[in-house]
């Protein structure tokens, strides 16, 4: 009785073992299939777009209320037009997967700028993409309750440049630093700051996202899609071989490196990295190739992980700086990059210490 048990178990055991190799080998062909399928979706892909790659991705436009599901592989739309995505994760049974891709072109850094840089993006997996420029993952609707103007820089009144009214509905999508000022998104997307005390919401605006403008840091001073806030909604993978969900984000190379704004975070890069994070907790840059520069000057180099925890607000405290994971770099689907890359080999934590002078 005891060796016939001993066989059954043995037997129940191949066949799941066999049934695990087979069900992760075909999702291993299916991850390698939507990759080809989006390469080929997306060549038209020109600048200041977003294309739809893989199924589900859904955007929300500009206009309030009207979110859209793209319907066709290959759908572009401008990034003017949306102010966020929400992209799904992986799921093997359904062969959902959504991946999006995006040219930027970034606001000029000075008028004599001739060469106009691009940045490549690739958002996939369960993670929700907001264009900080027009909106943010914590926003109220408010009112404004006395007679003011907007301000391009809060306290700064000479930057006065729309009046609003009373009465008047905006979104209140972030705060400045100091507490005094909010900023808020009119009916017509006119951005600006205002007083807090000239508009009324039922929100928490302690719970809004933080912004130092001393640090150069407002959002509306980037192109749209240049400036993110990104929040992941579920770690559920059912593929190992498919890549954690995030951003991956690469800088063609000019003169200066370029400005991109990372849940109010401010990165100078000249390469790529991926990002992904997880609002209230952590949010992971790993550098790609190239170099990257945060904006209390802490270098990134290539092969490193910056771990950034998040507060509530998306406010960004100190990083701790780790080699990466390479057996994760190597799932992530660089293919669907610009210019395609050859991941550095992890340094190693006295290399990194050494990059930051503290070896």
């Amino acid at each position: 009785m005891m060796k016939t048990f001993k066989i059954l178990l043995g037997l129940l055991v191949f066949v799941l073992s066999t049934s695990i190799l087979v069900a992760q080998e075909t999702c291993q062909l299916l991850v390698d299939q939507i990759i080809e399928n989006t390469q080929l979706a997306c060549p038209e892909l020109g600048d200041d777009q977003i294309c739809y790659g893989n199924r589900f991705v859904t955007g929300v436009r500009i206009i309030p209320g009207l979110d859209v599901k793209f319907l066709e592989p290959g759908d572009l739309v401008d990034t003017q037009s949306h102010q966020g995505f929400e992209v799904e994760w992986y799921n093997t049974e359904l062969e959902t997967w959504g991946i999006a891709l995006a040219k930027i072109v970034p606001l000029p850094l000075n008028e004599d700028e001739e060469e106009q840089p691009t940045i490549s993006m690739v958002m996939f997996g369960s993670q929700q993409v907001w264009d900080a420029t027009r909106s943010s993952p914590v926003r109220y609707d408010g009112t404004i309750t006395s007679v003011t103007n907007m301000l391009k820089v809060p306290g700064d009144f000479e930057t006065a440049f729309f009046p609003t009214t009373i009465g008047e509905a905006v979104t209140i999508t972030a705060r400045e630093i100091n507490g005094r000022f909010v900023r808020i998104i009119d009916t017509r997307m006119n951005a600006g700051w205002v007083e807090i005390t000239s508009v009324s919401t039922a929100g928490d605006v302690m719970l809004l996202p933080l912004i130092d403008v001393v640090q150069g840091t407002d959002p509306s001073t980037f192109a749209p899609y240049q400036a993110i806030y990104l929040d992941r909604i579920h770690d559920l993978l059912d593929c190992v071989d498919a890549p954690m969900s995030g951003v991956l984000i690469q800088t063609s190379s000019r003169p200066a490196m370029t400005n991109v704004l990372v849940n109010g975070l401010n990165i100078a890069l000249d390469g790529t990295m991926y990002v992904t994070a997880d609002a209230g907790y952590e949010m992971l840059i790993d550098i790609l190739d190239g170099q990257a520069f945060l904006e209390n000057g802490m270098l990134i180099p290539a092969g490193t992980r910056a771990a950034i925890p998040l507060a509530q607000n998306f406010d960004t405290l100190f990083p701790q700086l780790i080699p990466y994971d390479m057996e994760l770099v190597n799932k992530l689907p660089l293919i669907l990059l610009d210019e395609l890359i050859e991941p550095v080999a992890p340094l190693s934590q006295e290399d990194i210490d050494n990059a930051q002078g503290r070896g």
